[in-house]
Order: C-alpha cells, then structure tokens, then sequence
C-alpha cells in the first residue's frame, strides 16, 4: 500500500460521492485488508450490496485485492487520498461538491448517533 494516492480523474472523484463507498475506505484503512464478508459483517451490511460498491472503487483504482493466506481481501491503494488541485472543470467541480455534500452528511449522520447515545 502507497502512503498517498492522487484522485485526478473524473470516475475515481465520482466513487467518493457514495457514503457507503466512503465507509467502505474508511473500514478498510481502520481495520486492515478485510474479505467482502468481513466487511459486511463488520458494517452491518449484505455482502451482495458490498459487491456493488466494491466493483466501483476497485474499477476507479482506489482499493485492490490484497492476497493474504486467510485468502482474498481488499485493501486501499493507499493511506491518504490527495485531490488535484488543478483539474479545474465543470464536472469536477461539480464531483468535488457531491463527495464534499455526502462527507458533511455522513458527519451529521455519525453526531447524530452521539446525541442519541449522550441523551
């Protein structure tokens, strides 16, 4: 695994704008190569759903099967996602705004769950 990997296409910035993908990243740098129902299991998810948004990011470059002797699982590509500053065009910008939207609600979603938790 990389320690940076540069998101500079228009498909690796577009795999950002699902939470669930940007859980998935999450998950995997938290808790290591993980196999399909590893990952579901631990996100409370059903693995068929996990496929689908696995086939995006590893189509974008963004996780990779890492071979282990447990078999399969899936990594990312590295530990820290930096984003072209210069690619400067509608739909990036555009992109950008998406992933940034699903990142504040995806915060909002997490603060939630502490209130409930506090109250």
């Amino acid at each position: 695994m990389k320690e940076k990997h540069f998101i500079n296409t228009l498909p690796q910035l577009k795999a950002f704008e699902s939470h669930i993908r940007l859980l998935i990243v999450d998950w995997l740098l938290t808790h290591g190569p993980l196999s399909a129902r590893e990952l579901a299991t631990g996100m409370g998810m059903q693995r068929t759903a996990i496929y689908h948004h696995f086939k995006i990011l590893l189509k974008a470059g963004l996780i990779e099967k890492a071979e282990t002797e447990d078999g399969d699982k899936y990594q990312t590509v590295a530990v820290n996602f930096l984003f072209d500053r210069n690619t400067n065009t509608p739909e990036w910008n555009k992109a950008l705004g998406d992933m940034a939207g699903c990142i504040l609600r995806n915060l909002i979603r997490r603060s939630r769950v502490v209130m409930q938790i506090r109250q």
